[in-house]
C-alpha cells in the first residue's frame, strides 16, 4: 500500500507539471533509448510537450519510489520515506525530472546496476541479481552511450580498491554481469559497427561544461548538501550509536565510490549537467542515514551544521527574491541564461522569501532539538516550493533549438 501511495504521490509531483528545464540535449545513434521512448510516447499521446517529457517524468516516479523500496529493506519504512523526501525536496534533483535530458533513463538504470551489483554478495539468489545489474547495465549504456561502462567500471574498481582487493563476489557471479550487459545492448552496437557508425564514448555536445561545472552545481542541491557536510563529523568516530550492520555499512562505501568516481569522470569527460543526475541518488541517500540518526537522537546536529543550512538555505532564497528584481529595474546584470525582454513581475520575489521564511523556521527548530518538524519543514516546503518557482522562472530562459526525434534517433 505504502508503494502505491508513493507512486500516487510522485506521480502528482512530476506529471501535470510542463517541462521547465530544456537541455538542447537530443537522443543519438550511440545512445538511441530516450528517442526509442519519445517515439512510443508520441505514437500513444500524440506529438506535444507532454509526450517529450513524459520518459524523464515516468524516471522521476520510478526513482523515488526506487528510494523507498530500497531504503525500506535497508533500514524500515520510515527510513525509505525519508530518502524519498529527501530527494524529491531538493533544488536540483527536482528540476532535472522536469528537463528533456535524454540521459536520465540511463543514469537511473546505471544506479540500479551498481545497487543489484551489492547485491550479489549479500543476496540469497546473488545469480539472478547478477542477471539484472547487467541487464541494467546494457539499458544504461543504451541511454547514455559507453560512458556508462566506464563508470562502472572504475565505480567497482574503487570499491575493490577500497575494500582491499576483496568485493565477496566471484569470478563467475562478475562474468554474468558481464555477459548480461552483453548480451542486452551489444546487439546494438555491433549492428553500428556493422554499419560503420562511429562510437563515441561521451556522445554528448559539452555545451560549455567545465570541470568545475559539476562541483559547483551541487551547491543547487540545497538542502540535501547541508546532511552530507554531517559526515565529517562522524566518518572517524567510533561508537555504537553510529553502528550500522556490515550489510548496511557494504552498501555505504558502494555509494561513496559510486559518487567519487561519477563526479570525477563527469568533470573530466565535460559531460553535461544532466548527468548530475546520477550522482543525486548515493548523495541524496548517505544524507538520509545522518537524518535517520538525528531523527533517532543517535547524532546531533553542532552549530557549524546549523550555520551552514542555514547560510545556504538564505543564499538561495535571497538570489530568487533578488533575480525578478534584476529583472525589472536592471536586466542587463541577469544570467546569460534568461531571455532578453522577458516579463518579469515584483511579485515573483515570493518564491525566495518563503524559501528564506522555510529555512530560518526550519534550522530554528533543528536548533531547538524539534528535530522531525523541522525537517519536514525544509524538505516538504521545498518539495512542493520547486515546482511553482520552475513553472514561473522557466519561460523567461533561453529556449535552445531542439532537433525532431525522428531525425535524432535515426540511425546512419
Amino acid at each position: 500500500m505504502k508503494q502505491i501511495l508513493t507512486v500516487l504521490a510522485a506521480g502528482l509531483l512530476f506529471l501535470p507539471f510542463p517541462l521547465v528545464y530544456h537541455t538542447g540535449l537530443v537522443p543519438v545513434a550511440e545512445a538511441p533509448l530516450y528517442g526509442w521512448l519519445q517515439l512510443l510516447a508520441e505514437s500513444i499521446f500524440g506529438t506535444g510537450s507532454f509526450a517529450a517529457r513524459l520518459p524523464n517524468a515516468l524516471t522521476g516516479v520510478l526513482t523515488i519510489l526506487t528510494c523507498f523500496v530500497i531504503g525500506k529493506r535497508r533500514e524500515d519504512e520510515r527510513f525509505g520515506m525519508w530518502w524519498a523526501l529527501i530527494l524529491a525536496g531538493s533544488w536540483l534533483p527536482q528540476l532535472l525530472f522536469r528537463s528533456d535530458a535524454p540521459m536520465l533513463p540511463g543514469y537511473y538504470f546505471l544506479f540500479l546496476s551498481i545497487y543489484l551489483a551489492y547485491r550479489v554478495s549479500w543476496s540469497t539468489s546473488p545469480f539472478r541479481a547478477a542477471v539484472f545489474s547487467g541487464i541494467s547495465l546494457g539499458l544504461a549504456t543504451l541511454s547514455t552511450g559507453p560512458s556508462a561502462l566506464l563508470i562502472a567500471l572504475f565505480t567497482g574498481l574503487v570499491y575493490w580498491t577500497w575494500k582491499r582487493f576483496h568485493t565477496g563476489m566471484k569470478w563467475l557471479q562478475l562474468l554474468t554481469i558481464v555477459l548480461a550487459a552483453v548480451i542486452s545492448s551489444g546487439w546494438y552496437y555491433g549492428y553500428l559497427m556493422w554499419r560503420g557508425t562511429a562510437i563515441h564514448i561521451q556522445p554528448f555536445p559539452t555545451g560549455g561544461v567545465t570541470f568545475s561545472t559539476h562541483w559547483i552545481s551541487f551547491l543547487g542541491c540545497f538542502p540535501v548538501l547541508a546532511f552530507l557536510f554531517t559526515w565529517l563529523q562522524t566518518a572517524r568516530i567510533r561508537s555504537i550509536y553510529l553502528a550500522q550492520t556490515a550489510e548496511n555499512k557494504d552498501f555505504v562505501w558502494w555509494m561513496w565510490a559510486l559518487f567519487w568516481t561519477g563526479l570525477l569522470i563527469f568533470s573530466i569527460m565535460r559531460i553535461p549537467l544532466a548527468a548530475a543526475s546520477l550522482l543525486h541518488l548515493p548523495l541524496s541517500y548517505l544524507a538520509a542515514i545522518q537524518v535517520n540518526r538525528i531523527l533517532e537522537g543517535r547524532l546531533r546536529l553542532r552549530r557549524w551544521n546549523v550555520a551552514i543550512l542555514l547560510v545556504m538555505g538564505l543564499g538561495t532564497g535571497l538570489l530568487l527574491t533578488l533575480l525578478p528584481l534584476a529583472g525589472i529595474y536592471r536586466p542587463a546584470i541577469l544570467p546569460p541564461c534568461f531571455r532578453a525582454g522577458a516579463q518579469w513581475h515584483m511579485a515573483e520575489a515570493a518564491f525566495g522569501i518563503i524559501l528564506m521564511i522555510l529555512t530560518a523556521a526550519g534550522t530554528a527548530m533543528l536548533a531547538r532539538k524539534r528535530a522531525q518538524e523541522g525537517l519536514l519543514l525544509l524538505f516538504a516546503g521545498s518539495m512542493i516550493l520547486i515546482p511553482f518557482a520552475a513553472i514561473c522562472f522557466a519561460p523567461k530562459m533561453q529556449q535552445p533549438p531542439q532537433e525532431a526525434v525522428a531525425v535524432a534517433v535515426k540511425v546512419p
